[in-house]
């Protein structure tokens, strides 16, 4: 009971935390940036998936394949683009550290 009663704090911290705008690129294949891709980063620790403790941003890029995110301070976030053009390989590169 008490390792539940510690995740359950710990995933209502994660809630809590600050949030700072971090900006990234989405490029295509070609290295060309990807206008309108989907942009979608993951916070998920281990000990909180389970529970629901995770985080899910979702943004847009602009004409020239930029973004702005506002992800939690001190989290590590795995980042996923899709372009809506339908342009294969796109990779996003989310620039600076929380």
């Amino acid at each position: 009971m008490r390792m539940l009663a510690i995740a359950l704090c710990s995933t209502a911290l994660l809630f809590a935390q600050e949030r700072r705008g971090h900006p990234g690129r989405v490029f295509d294949k070609a290295g060309k940036p990807a206008a309108n891709a989907t942009v979608t980063l993951v916070y998920a620790p281990a000990f909180a998936r389970e529970m629901g403790g995770n985080d899910i941003v979702t943004t847009t890029t602009d004409e020239k394949g930029r973004f702005r995110a506002a992800l939690l301070y001190g989290a590590r976030y795995y980042a996923f683009a899709g372009s809506a053009t339908g342009r294969p390989g796109c990779r996003p590169d989310v620039v600076g550290s929380a």
